[in-house]
């Protein structure tokens, strides 16, 4: 336990919510200006760790965070366990904070918090989502799960995956659009300095009101339909489904006995045996556990007894635990955990942590999925299920639109530079998880094109499920490329982090806004810095200097779009021309500036009156980059 300062604690918060509930009902709490840290990486200092809770508890605060899966090895107190490479991980096994205060908030009044607390525009967005293991090994270990439950090691695994990916915008801006995709009891955000997490879970693990105390395991998944028609019938299928009904049972079995160990004789009782909650995206089997608790248990003994959750390790626990350390590549984390609080009062919440992404601060990212394998599961329908339970984070882009605006040459009847637009999309596609059919998308561009008789703007929208658009408007002397026009330079900086910027995507909203603005200036378009001070490009152009005989032009991790123009300039000129980072200085000396796109061509511009006013400002303060040969 260790004490914090404010400036230790400026951005620390943990928000848990309840987003099924109605609007005005103050079911989220909020967790703000900690007073106390509780961090434990060590199996051995776990318990004092526990112990520190319950004592930060009796002094009066309100005590949240998590404990990680891997918690679970250490509690279960057994010599094999002590050398598993799962109680060796490098992350927190118990990571809390303590506050003095809480406020309970509505679904309006915690969305208020969250966009004030979001602290830039960039959208939030996913990209490069890949699975820790491949498929065939995943099949592999079903069959080998199946094969300890036929010698009678097991009756049932709950195995995981872990999915990896990159993020753009701030951990809140992500949590803020999985919120918004799946309304679920138990979620929360916890923004911690070097990471943030974001369960988006709809499973109670357990919860404590006086001596009342419930578990609700949760044990079966099906799809949603795509009708209410279609739903009824997969709700009646699943509610007489043997398997699902089995490996829900066997759970509500193990957590009938978990919570035996720590509730009065007799009281343990089980409610609501096979409901089935509605999601977005799936339907879920729950079951609902209750019994009577010394209203004084402390919060050490309970996880001792309790932890983890059977619904996500298998039945019997012990034997499956070292099943899992087997089988899976690398610890679980706070995934399968518990995520929640206590108060000062001794009652307390926990959710079991699935849904649930850890946001880390380099844009990097993780989420697991799992489900429970028995004798009857099909290695390949677990797979599927798998994929099902990750499809509110693989379907994060779906509010984007792929683009390619090319240029048909009715002299040759061709569309110009037609392999390099279809290879940038075919990356974009499989970056950011849309559904591509090249064969078709070549077929419809034919269709598009037959018959032109005049250079055409041929523009390609790809929707995030494969489906596109394609809009043909003819080109007359107006779109051919001015001469003698005035560039703009924009106010607002971009993050050159922010990948979608590498995407020609509908996630455009400042370049729209400012280049509206800057045309009511009378300036063709507008060219943007970004957080460094540095050149990138205009709204609807890449950028090229002149300089000594050298054409310039800033690379791409500048947060710059590799245009086509761009590509082919680079190739066309590929002795005078390279990429280097371009200041506000370099722009102002620049001998001429040349803007691109794929329907112009390469464009003349000179700077606007605007434009050097606020680059004499920005080279008055930047970092000066040599341009040389």
């Amino acid at each position: 336990m260790r004490s914090l300062n404010k400036q230790q604690t400026d951005n620390v918060f943990i928000l848990l919510e309840n987003t099924r509930c109605s609007s005005d009902h103050r079911a989220s709490l909020l967790f703000e200006n900690p007073e106390y840290e509780v961090i434990c990486y060590r199996n051995d200092a776990l318990q004092g760790a526990l112990r520190e809770l319950d004592e930060l508890r009796e002094q009066g605060y309100y005590v949240s965070g998590y404990l990680a899966y891997e918690a679970g090895y250490a509690l279960a107190d057994k010599p094999d366990f002590k050398f598993c490479k799962r109680a060796k991980s490098d992350a927190p096994l118990v990571h809390f904070y303590a506050f003095r205060n809480v406020r309970r908030l509505s679904q309006h009044q915690a969305s208020r918090f969250l966009e004030a607390r979001t602290p830039d525009t960039t959208p939030a967005a996913i990209r490069h989502l890949a699975l820790n293991a491949r498929r065939e090994e995943y099949l592999d270990n079903i069959n080998k799960i199946k094969s300890y439950i036929r010698e009678g090691d097991t009756y049932q695994v709950n195995y995981t995956l872990k999915y990896r990916f990159e993020y753009q915008g701030a951990p809140i801006a992500l949590y803020r659009k999985l919120r918004s995709r799946q309304k679920v009891e138990f979620g929360g955000l916890l923004n911690f300095p070097e990471y943030a997490v974001l369960s988006l879970s709809p499973e109670l693990f357990l919860r404590k009101q006086g001596t009342e105390l419930e578990s609700k395991p949760m044990k079966g998944t099906f799809p949603r339909g795509t009708s209410g028609e279609e739903d009824a019938d997969i709700l009646d299928t699943m509610r007489n489904d043997t398997k699902t009904r089995s490996e829900n049972v066997m759970i509500v079995d193990l957590l009938r006995n978990d919570v035996s160990r720590v509730a009065s004789p007799g009281s343990v009782a089980v409610k609501n045996l096979f409901e089935i909650q509605t999601f977005e995206t799936l339907h879920q089997m729950i079951s609902t556990v209750t019994g009577k608790i010394d209203t004084n248990a402390r919060i050490e003994q309970v996880f001792r007894e309790l932890f983890p959750c059977g619904s996500i390790t298998g039945a019997p626990k012990i034997r499956t635990m070292q099943i899992i350390e087997e089988l899976e590549h690398e610890p679980r984390g706070v995934y399968t955990g518990a995520i929640g609080y206590l108060t000062p009062h001794n009652d307390f919440c926990f959710n079991v942590p699935i849904r649930t992404c850890i946001a880390h601060a380099d844009g990097h990212a993780e989420m697991g999925i799992g489900g429970g394998v028995l004798h009857e599961s099909d290695p390949e329908a677990e797979y599927e299920e798998c994929l099902l339970k990750a499809r509110f984070l693989s379907g994060l882009n779906q509010d984007l639109q792929l683009i390619e605006t090319m240029r048909y040459r009715a002299d040759g009847a061709h569309i110009e530079h037609l392999e390099k637009h279809l290879q940038r999309l075919s990356h974009a596609a499989r970056d950011l998880h849309f559904v591509y059919a090249a064969a078709s998308t070549r077929l419809a561009l034919a269709e598009a094109i037959d018959g032109l008789e005049q250079d055409t703007r041929v523009r390609l929208s790809l929707a995030h499920d494969g489906q596109f658009d394609i809009t043909t408007t003819s080109l007359g002397p107006e779109d051919e490329a001015p001469s003698a026009v005035r560039l703009g330079i924009s106010t607002h900086p971009i993050d050159q982090h922010a990948f979608l910027l590498h995407y020609k995507t509908t996630a455009r909203d400042l370049y729209d806004s400012e280049y509206q603005r800057h045309q009511a200036q009378g300036d063709y378009d507008v060219a943007f810095l970004n957080h460094e001070g540095r050149v990138t490009e205009a709204s609807r152009h890449n950028l090229f200097i002149e300089k000594d005989g050298l054409l310039l032009t800033p690379p791409l991790d500048e947060g710059v779009l590799p245009g086509i123009a761009r590509d082919t300039l680079i190739e066309a000129s590929c002795e005078r021309c390279c990429e280097r980072p371009i200041t506000p200085r370099d722009l102002l000396d620049a001998d001429a500036i040349w803007l691109t796109n794929a329907v112009r061509g390469v464009i003349p511009v000179t700077l606007s009156d605007q434009a050097i006013q606020t680059l004499t400002a920005w080279a008055g303060q930047e970092t000066t980059y040599a341009v040389s040969n």
